[in-house]
């Protein structure tokens, strides 16, 4: 399927963020990066109207696909209201970023390795971890896929990180700019461009698991 990169996002919150180390607790086999990065309406409102146009040119693509008028659609969105530990909405949008750290083929053989390439506020490449509430901006790569019995929804890859301000953990090889993020002298945010798809190589993988999503 086609993939496709996003601009990279408005600087938002980390919650929950696992961006060093793959989380093996729901992919004991394959290893799971991911972050929830927490936005106002306001700030999620360009990146969720830059997401549907592009869902709605993949979904199109993938109903020719499989030769159909319609497609079932996944209840799996990576845009969500933020909820607080007594499950109520705090009025923010918790955006979902999700890689797969193993790869295998279908056949189940191990194909490679990948893992999000994490920048400093300088733009360095970072080992250190990145901390719950850090403030975060996420370069990401679409993924569309359609399993019959889930319908067809997308993936947000998170395929690059820039740290913009430490949280409480503290804050994982190349130049933040061939990202798209721009970095100025007193290392402010000034906003990124797309990236060319040829940034990025991958193996086409469809989803077998409705918690890939």
């Amino acid at each position: 399927m086609k993939r496709i990169m996003m601009k990279p996002t408005p600087v938002g919150v980390a919650s929950f963020p696992k961006l060093t180390r793959p989380d093996y607790k729901y992919k004991p086999k394959e290893g799971e990066f991911s972050v929830k990065l927490i936005l106002t309406p306001e700030e999620a409102e360009p990146y969720k109207a830059e997401f549907v146009a592009h869902y709605k040119e993949l979904y199109k693509e993938e109903c020719g696909r499989q030769g159909k008028k319609k497609l079932k659609t996944s209840q799996h969105s990576p845009f969500n209201p933020e909820v607080d530990q007594q499950d109520n909405e705090t009025g923010n949008i918790a955006v979902t970023f999700k890689m797969k750290h193993k790869i295998y083929n279908r056949e189940g053989e191990f194909v490679f390795e990948q893992r999000p390439t994490v920048f400093d506020k300088h733009g360095k490449p970072s080992e250190a971890n990145v901390g719950y509430g850090a403030k975060l901006q996420i370069s990401a790569e679409l993924k569309p896929w359609y399993v019959p019995s889930l319908g067809f929804g997308i993936t947000l890859v998170p395929k690059a990180v820039i740290v913009r301000e430490e949280g409480s953990g503290g804050f994982n090889p190349s130049d933040a700019s061939a990202y798209g993020f721009t970095i100025d002298e007193e290392q402010q945010v000034n906003g990124g461009e797309s990236l060319p798809e040829s940034v990025f190589g991958g193996v086409e993988e469809e989803a077998a698991h409705a918690s890939d999503f």
